[in-house]
């Protein structure tokens, strides 16, 4: 469905499947180019009618301020508006960092380190 050096997305039994590689943007022009392509293939009508499974397990932080900012707008592109969502996060810190970047953009989501308890949410 899609593919990038960065992202994955494809369909599973009940769930779009949205995995982030360990691969780093080389730059802040990429993410934007990629979140505009990912929100014209899911527009938020779209997304609306669909569970996702957004894998993070593999994404490699990055202290730089202006790709953090950059990042907070492109979630809001990604993560807002599926009719139900879960994130897989590696560890028990990222379950708690992702939560409360969730909870501060307003998005509901199951954010845990479990893949068969994130897939049982959303089927």
């Amino acid at each position: 469905m899609f593919r990038s050096p960065y992202n994955t997305l494809t369909e599973k039994e009940g769930y779009l499947l949205f995995v982030r590689t360990p691969a780093p943007y080389l730059d802040l022009d990429l993410l934007d180019s990629e979140a505009r392509e990912l929100q014209e293939l899911l527009p938020p009508g779209r997304r609306a009618q669909l569970h996702c499974l957004r894998d993070l397990r593999q994404a490699r932080g990055r202290n730089d301020p202006r790709f953090e900012a950059r990042l907070k707008e492109t979630r809001l592109q990604v993560f807002k508006g599926w009719k139900r969502l879960a994130v897989l996060m590696g560890s028990s810190a990222g379950v708690l960092q992702g939560s409360r970047l969730l909870r501060e953009l307003g998005i509901a989501a199951y954010v845990t380190t479990d893949e068969q308890a994130a897939i049982d949410y959303l089927r």
